[in-house]
């Protein structure tokens, strides 16, 4: 079993920014199926100011591994045999010097990004970009529970891409948040110390912070119009939310940086959206950030990429 691993890719053309670039890691495999395998894509945490796709080797790799084993034992029956192709994306950072030059939505907006990049290269790389599930990690919770929820409205629109006009937003089969900040709001309530970074990357009027979380969105029109302003002129925000997901909000029992409350709050909140296909999953997968390393927590997300292909 061997993987090929594609390492900083640029994902915006012309960019020479390394925070503008994703790694993938496709099985060998992945061409000899009867077709191409879906496509797990990470976003990392770090307070939306720390953390690289070069620490994540590990969840690419393995997550890899358990895709071909599973296709070689033939314990997986879909037609890409249990393969899964990763992508860990990297995008711009808030720095810390003050005040900061790099704020929100700009994080996201890489994102949005990096996943159209995803969308339109598919069979060159070796997925079904058809069939791609997003996972955030910490503030990378935030970032997916946007794109979830507030998508830009050009991904309901048809795009010829890969041999089929499936809008962004039918691409994407399902979202997972882990031990995800969905509301610093109420988060800095609870924990005055995630002020600092919180402050960096929203700025310093706390009636604004409710229209970039995702606890708050689908957005009011108050909160669509203080975010607008902050847009690239070509950009066009506030898409339908994305009521098909599959979405999973995952938090382990030992994380020591983010309460239950966070998690708990979120999935209420999803299910006041009437979303359709969701699900609360409170295990023991060790720390924040040693989750990341937990085989039985990568083995799941695999599955999670498998149950409707």
């Amino acid at each position: 079993m061997s993987t090929i691993v594609h390492k900083d890719i640029p994902y915006i053309e012309g960019s020479t920014d390394k925070e503008q670039t994703l790694d993938l890691y496709i099985p060998q495999q992945a061409f000899d199926q009867e077709r191409l395998p879906p496509l797990f894509v990470y976003i990392h945490g770090g307070c939306w100011r720390s953390s690289d796709k070069s620490e994540y080797v590990y969840l690419g790799t393995t997550m890899a591994k358990f895709g071909q084993q599973a296709c070689a034992t033939g314990t997986e029956k879909s037609a890409t045999g249990g393969l899964v192709s990763i992508c860990v994306i990297n995008y711009r950072l808030t720095d810390r010097e003050l005040p900061p030059s790099f704020k929100h939505p700009k994080h996201w907006l890489d994102c949005l990004s990096s996943i159209e990049f995803l969308v339109q290269n598919g069979t060159k790389y070796g997925y079904d970009s058809s069939r791609i599930y997003l996972c955030g990690h910490s503030a990378g919770g935030h970032l997916t529970g946007l794109t979830a929820l507030d998508p830009p409205q050009t991904w309901w629109e048809s795009l010829d891409a890969d041999r089929s006009d499936l809008p962004i937003s039918k691409r994407i089969r399902g979202v997972i948040g882990l031990c995800g900040i969905y509301d610093h709001t109420s988060l800095v309530d609870r924990y005055p110390d995630y002020f600092e970074f919180t402050e960096m990357t929203f700025g310093t009027d706390r009636t604004k912070w409710n229209a970039t979380a995702p606890m708050h969105a689908p957005f009011s029109q108050a909160d669509c119009e203080i975010m607008n302003s902050l847009y690239p002129p070509t950009f066009r925000p506030h898409g339908e939310m994305m009521h098909h997901l599959k979405y999973w909000i995952i938090r382990s029992t030992k994380d020591e940086l983010l309460d239950h409350q966070q998690s708990q709050d979120y999935f209420k909140h999803l299910q006041e959206l009437k979303m359709e296909n969701i699900r609360l999953v409170e295990e023991d997968y060790g720390t924040h950030f040693g989750a990341l390393e937990n085989d039985t927590l990568l083995k799941l997300f695999c599955d999670f990429c498998q149950a409707d292909s």
